[in-house]
Formats: C-alpha cells, sequence, structure tokens
C-alpha cells in the first residue's frame, strides 16, 4: 500500500507541472531577458536578430521536450498505480 500511495503522491506533484501553457511561459522568459539585454547592449543588427530567433526556437523546443517528458512519466506512473490496483 505504501507504494502504490508513493505513486499517488509523485502522479500529484508532476499534475502540478503537467500544463504546457505555463512551461511556454516559464521557458520563453529566458529569451526575453537575453533579448532585452542583446537589445540594449549590443544594438539591432541582423547576426543579432538570428541569435534571438535561434534562442527563441531553443527554448520552446526545450519547453516542448520537457512537457512530453512530464507526460510519459504521468503514463507511467498511471501504469504502475492501475497494476497494483489490478493486484
Amino acid at each position: 500500500m505504501t507504494n502504490e500511495q508513493e505513486i499517488k503522491n509523485k502522479l500529484q506533484r508532476l499534475e502540478k507541472f503537467n500544463d504546457p501553457v505555463m512551461l511556454m511561459i516559464l521557458f520563453l522568459a529566458f529569451p526575453a531577458v537575453i533579448l532585452a539585454t542583446i537589445f540594449s547592449a549590443f544594438g539591432d543588427g541582423t547576426l543579432i536578430k538570428i541569435f534571438i530567433a535561434l534562442c527563441f526556437l531553443f527554448f520552446t523546443w526545450l519547453a516542448f521536450k520537457i512537457s512530453s517528458v512530464i507526460k510519459k512519466n504521468i503514463k507511467t506512473l498511471e501504469a504502475q498505480l492501475k497494476e497494483l490496483s489490478g493486484n
């Protein structure tokens, strides 16, 4: 029963982070700060704009990747919980 309770606790903790929109907001805040720093320090040249676009793309990819890992972990824990409940 303690194993089942541990799985339920892990599921509850992961469910809090299973919001793709919130993850996107959090992860895109970093390149926004980088963008503001670069524009204020170095100007607005083409190479800087390319770097900023790549930075946004990287952090967007990272947010999607973390979101998919969280969803995978949730599915795994739900399967384990179902297996324990079935036995």
